[in-house]
């Protein structure tokens, strides 16, 4: 099994299984294209009453998807060349004894850099409000090509 984990700081290791870990270098962050994979909790903020407080809603048609991960793309400095949305659904996780319900999906395709001090701290941060990341949405996966 493998498992991603982004961090400021080092791991604390336990004592079963093999890790490794890696320094990520600025100069990662500088290149023009890359190949992305992400799974992400889109949602949208929505009021229903006038002067009452908005609500997050899950968004579960890819094109409105793509069109939310592009606005992303805006604000972590870049722009996506392709795309493909799979795997639209209701994930199902609790908080204590509480269930929590997140729209999920997950996009594959190519970006172009825009901006690389945009980029290179959006990528660390992760894609999407922080809540989500705690269940592990918005780790962006990239390759250089």
């Amino acid at each position: 099994m493998v498992v991603y984990i982004l961090s400021q700081s080092a791991p604390l290791f336990p004592s079963v299984g093999h890790w490794e870990t890696t320094k990520v270098p600025m100069s990662f962050y500088q290149g023009k294209s890359y190949v992305f994979k992400v799974k992400v909790n889109p949602v949208v903020n929505k009021t229903f009453e006038k002067g009452k407080k908005s609500k997050r809603i899950g968004v579960y048609n890819p094109v409105e998807v793509l069109n939310w991960f592009s606005k992303k793309g805006d604000q972590n400095g870049f722009r996506i060349k392709s795309a493909s949305v799979k795997d639209i659904q209701k994930e199902r996780s609790y908080k204590g004894a509480n269930p929590i319900t997140h729209a999920s999906a997950e996009i594959k395709g190519r970006l172009d850099v825009t901006d690389v001090k945009a980029f290179s701290a959006g990528v660390p941060r992760g894609i999407g409000n922080a809540s989500s990341k705690a269940f592990g949405f918005g780790l962006l996966l990239i390759k250089k090509i």
